[in-house]
């Protein structure tokens, strides 16, 4: 058992072994009768000599991470061991609204003093700031470039998007150049896992993270020689002006840059259009969510909006032309998001149908954004148990949301919307330690992290007010148990494996020559339209 002194029990006798065999043995006991044996004499010292060693001697970097199997955990905090996880492995938030949060209180305009100097110094309303991005060790997110669903959700019209796809491209504006101001703190949107990995460790001056296995997958192998953006990730830290320099490794977490992918909030946002979703790729968009709380014409949702209620289903699941689609995220890289779908959407892409419908689902692993265990709170926003499993068998990962209303709720009232009630006492940090207990012990810690919706929701945990308090997740992680390697996992390398697994499958669909999702045009065709051009 693990406590706040360190080990109790069995792994005490485990851990410390070591040290009471030496006293037992009277190397540092000075009444022991002296041996005259000189190979008994000359072993105890070569044996004192490997104490020392492991006690006071720096262990590498990929040891240290993984200092309680080698020292007692009780000469290492808590606190201490949650700081060495964030410093050596991203922390890597699922799900962060900043962006639509400055559009609803800013209107998108980040050069104002108002807005620009709280953001960089300090004291921004809401979740996110630069400071607290810092305190609370963050090592990056998906910055989701949100657009809510039309006010007529049921109308799947292009014509009905049109706002949708106009409002997208501001947001990824307004993150662009959000990057661009702060090119220090954020990295492009457009580096593919490997780069942003190794952006950070960098940036970091480590070599052997928890999750290092990911260099070990032949399908992640890294082009050093050829990639535009390694000269940028991979600087020459020997210069003493260099931040990198050895002078400088005090202030190297405040120096490096945030991994910072894009992901897309609803295929509503596309507007029917995979030419649509190919250009937000492009632009740094990396997974894409199937619904919002609309359905739309690829699969059904779990709510529905206007008014807010559990979702009718229209697809139950996922329609001919979403398996076409999805089929289409498989093939460019673009992670399959199941956060707000139904359920039936969830089961069809995770292969959970495949017997009554003859689908497999995706080709990649999946993820939930910013979702939780059904479980520990029945939201129809949750995972349930079934889906959790399907999880498990096809490597994806559930980021669990610390939205109040959807870690801690009771069950729905007969008869009403069908939306559970929000229990206010339960909202804390320790709820969202629940949930993540119950998805790491139900289907492994491999298949768990945490997506945060910050500046999305109102009733954020008490003890998880803002981005700054992620080390106080961690410390309650460790406190109950889980692996230092585990907690590694929670933070980022689980979402940070599916993101290099979905890119190897794009490559492999890439190299076979599978073809390119085309848009159904509507209208008239394009030789039509000349008639009415009189010149090009």
């Amino acid at each position: 058992m693990k406590t706040d002194q360190g080990f109790t029990g069995r792994e005490a006798q485990v851990e410390e072994a070591p040290v009471e065999q030496a006293l037992q043995n009277g190397w540092a006991n000075p009444h022991r009768k002296r041996t005259t044996s000189r190979t008994v004499r000359v072993t105890s010292y070569v044996i004192m000599s490997l104490l020392l060693f492991v006690f006071f001697v720096p262990l590498p970097v990929h040891f240290d991470c993984l200092h309680h199997k080698f020292v007692p955990t009780r000469l290492r905090s808590f606190e201490d061991r949650a700081k060495h996880i964030l410093r050596h492995n991203p922390l890597i938030d699922g799900h962060n609204d900043l962006a639509i949060w400055i559009r609803a209180n800013h209107g998108n305009h980040i050069n104002n003093e108002s807005f620009s100097k709280p953001f960089a110094e300090g004291g921004l309303d809401g979740h996110v700031d630069i400071p607290r991005l810092q305190n609370g060790l963050n090592g990056g997110a998906f910055w989701s470039v949100f657009w809510p669903c039309p006010a007529n959700g049921t109308d799947y019209s292009d014509e009905n998007y049109h706002s949708a796809i106009q409002g997208t491209f501001q947001q990824i504006d307004v993150l662009a150049r959000l990057q661009a101001a702060h090119p220090s703190v954020f990295s492009p949107p457009t580096l593919t896992s490997r780069e942003a990995l190794h952006r950070f460790r960098w940036h970091h001056q480590f070599e052997h993270p928890l999750h290092d296995h990911l260099d070990d997958e032949e399908d992640h192998d890294f082009e050093d020689d050829d990639n535009d953006h390694d000269d940028d990730a991979r600087p020459h830290h020997r210069h003493p002006q260099h931040p990198h320099h050895p002078r400088h490794r005090h202030s190297l977490h405040a120096l490096g840059p945030l991994i910072s992918p894009l992901g897309v909030e609803g295929l509503h946002q596309i507007g029917n259009s995979p030419s649509i979703l190919r250009q937000y790729h492009a632009l740094g968009v990396r997974y894409a969510t199937l619904t919002h709380n609309c359905g739309n014409r690829f699969a059904d949702a779990a709510l529905w909006e206007h008014p807010f209620r559990v979702a009718e289903p229209v697809w139950h699941g996922v329609s001919p032309e979403g398996r076409r689609l999805i089929r289409e995220m498989n093939r460019i890289g673009m992670i399959v998001d199941l956060a707000h779908t139904s359920q039936d959407t969830m089961r069809d892409v995770l292969g959970g149908s495949v017997e009554e419908k003859g689908w497999e689902g995706s080709a990649a692993p999946v993820i939930f954004s910013h979702s939780s265990a059904y479980a520990v709170c029945p939201h129809p926003r949750n995972v349930p148990d079934d889906v959790l499993d399907l999880v498990g068998k096809r490597g994806g990962v559930v980021m669990v949301n610390f939205n109040g209303g959807f870690i801690s709720c009771v069950e729905a009232a007969e008869g009403g919307s069908g939306i559970p009630e929000f229990e206010p006492k339960n909202s804390t940090l320790a709820q969202v330690v629940k949930h993540v207990l119950y998805i790491g012990e139900r289907i492994g810690f491999d298949h768990v992290g945490l997506g945060s919706d910050f500046d999305g929701i109102q009733d954020v945990p008490e003890g998880l007010e803002d981005v700054s308090k992620f080390p106080d997740l961690v410390v309650e992680l460790l406190k109950h148990g889980v692996r230092d390697e585990d907690v590694a996992k929670i933070v980022g390398g689980n979402v940070l494996r599916v993101w290099g697994e979905v890119e190897a499958v794009a490559k492999k669909l890439q190299k076979a020559g599978e073809p390119a999702m085309e848009d159904t045009l509507s209208g008239r065709l394009w030789g039509n339209l000349l008639d009415d051009v009189e010149e090009l």
